[in-house]
């Protein structure tokens, strides 16, 4: 988890977040590891995000069968549970959590540029956004 932390830490320190103010980024990694510690027994439990004892991620849950989650957002993914969910109220914890695995597993149709048979260069074809768009 910290590697992943440390790669994703430059962007989300541009927010300005109060958690970000007068501490270093190696305090920040450390808070945030730790967070992760004591939290995952419930991931485990109520959503199958698996954290080993060495804080490695072991596994996350199979939402849909043959759906991956997007690896590439998984850094992200750990701030915005970390940042983002109400972890004092059981609903809205739960529901935070489930809508950033949502984001973890949502494809980005502009991730998925399409060739046009009339020219070489990459485009987004009407085609191709309307596919995303109904998967």
């Amino acid at each position: 988890i910290g590697m992943l932390i440390k790669l994703e830490l430059e962007t989300h320190k541009a927010t300005n977040h109060p958690i970000f103010q007068n501490k270093s980024d190696e305090t920040i990694i450390n808070e945030i590891i730790q967070f992760f510690s004591s939290k995952a027994p419930m991931l485990a439990e109520y959503f199958s995000i698996c954290i080993s004892e060495n804080l490695q991620i072991e596994a996350l849950p199979q939402i849909i069968e043959r759906i991956a989650p997007q690896i590439q957002k998984l850094p992200n993914f750990l701030f915005n549970i970390y940042l983002n969910v109400d972890w004092k109220h059981e609903l809205p914890c739960f529901k935070g959590i489930a809508i950033e695995l949502s984001k973890l597993f949502s494809h980005d149709p502009f991730l998925y540029p399409v060739v046009s048979q009339s020219s070489s260069k990459n485009i987004l074809s009407e085609t191709n956004l309307n596919f995303w768009a109904q998967h």
